[in-house]
């Protein structure tokens, strides 16, 4: 704990959750008060995500931990991007448009973007 390096690096985390947004609260507030989403439904959300995120690292160990760094990071970045427009697309309520509840949408995206991420 003598080395400065440690205060630096308390101090970086201190500063960045004081002055960055947290868009997880974005979310929250969204969800709840536009597309009125029960504080259940909220938390099952969360517990599902991290069920499938289990489902993810037992896909990892079984088929891609031989696949270089590089080349994940690659295809994760692209599907980071895909699941930046299906945020989009929630956020402009095209699922309504399509006839696809908000509770289902967000089943199939966060879904399936967290298992894969």
């Amino acid at each position: 704990m003598s080395m400065p390096e440690i205060y630096f690096v308390i101090l970086f985390f201190i500063l960045n959750g004081l002055i960055s947004p947290d868009f997880g609260d974005f979310s929250y507030y969204y969800m709840l008060n536009v597309c009125h989403i029960t504080k259940m439904q909220y938390s099952l959300l969360g517990i599902i995500g991290q069920v499938t995120s289990i489902f993810g690292t037992m896909y990892y160990e079984s088929h891609m931990k031989d696949i270089e760094v590089r080349t994940l990071l690659y295809y994760s970045t692209c599907l980071s991007i895909v699941s930046g427009i299906f945020s989009c697309a929630f956020a402009m309520r095209w699922n309504l448009q399509l006839h696809i509840s908000d509770m289902v949408f967000i089943l199939l995206t966060d879904t399936v973007f967290g298992v894969i991420s």
